[in-house]
């Protein structure tokens, strides 16, 4: 009889745990930019490691006016849930066309996509325009209830 609830409770806290799996597993990465403090903020508790930012202006030839920017934490305490934009901590390594820059701002009057990557989910993409100070004053997701990825409209 004892041995009989035991499994019966084992199986319980087994399928509890399944199911935990599957909801956390099932959680994506969200980004948002909050204009008032200039950060880009991550929404569903994924640290920001891997960061793309990308500027969508072109030139009169069709190519990207510049390379892609790539922040990648570099440190071994966690990485953060939000980064000043224009003031990269230094744990991250900032790279322009695979190469290692010191720092990056963003240009006057432009577009940007910025993208979030998480190992085994699905990029999540925000954009945002700038003013003619580099200042962001416009964005696709202003807050965390704005769950629709640029990738998925």
């Amino acid at each position: 009889m004892k041995y009989t609830k035991k499994m019966i409770i084992d199986s319980k806290v087994l399928s509890l745990l399944i199911i935990a799996f599957f909801i956390l597993s099932c959680s994506k990465p969200e980004l948002h930019f909050d204009i008032s403090r200039q950060e880009l903020i991550e929404c569903s508790n994924f640290k920001l490691n891997d960061i793309y930012i990308i500027n969508d202006s072109i030139d009169k030839k069709g190519f990207f006016i510049e390379p892609q920017i790539n922040l990648k934490w570099d440190n071994a305490t966690e990485a953060p849930f939000s980064i000043p934009i224009n003031n990269i901590p230094t744990s991250y390594i900032i790279y322009r066309d695979k190469k290692v820059i010191d720092n990056f701002r963003l240009m006057n009057n432009t577009s940007y996509t910025i993208s979030q990557g998480v190992s085994g989910k699905s990029i999540f993409s925000i954009r945002v325009w700038t003013d003619d100070q580099g200042i962001v004053y416009k964005t696709t997701h202003n807050d965390c209830n704005t769950t629709a990825s640029l990738d998925m409209k």
